[in-house]
């Protein structure tokens, strides 16, 4: 997910200067700023996919351990509590 992040930025950043060789673009901060942001989200859909997509399965494999652990504890808690009032 780091490695996802960091190259995302690494693209933002070459696109900003890259775009702000551009002496008409240089002048105006803000369309710098926007066109950078849109240039870095279409370079980043197509030359970035294979990280995207190994840091979604990783998200998806953390989603699965937590809620695999949360079923458990409340498979627990509840097999004690049937366990208490059997007992009384």
């Amino acid at each position: 997910m780091m490695r996802y992040s960091l190259l995302r930025l690494l693209v933002f950043f070459g696109c900003f200067f890259t775009l702000a060789l551009v002496p008409a673009l240089a002048a105006n901060r803000v369309l710098l700023l926007v066109l950078a942001a849109l240039l870095s989200l279409l370079v980043s859909w197509f030359l970035l996919k294979p990280f995207r997509e190994h840091a979604a399965h990783q998200l998806q494999q953390k989603v699965e351990t937590r809620r695999a652990s949360h079923d458990a504890v409340g498979q627990a808690d509840a097999d004690a509590e049937d366990a208490e009032s059997e007992g009384r």
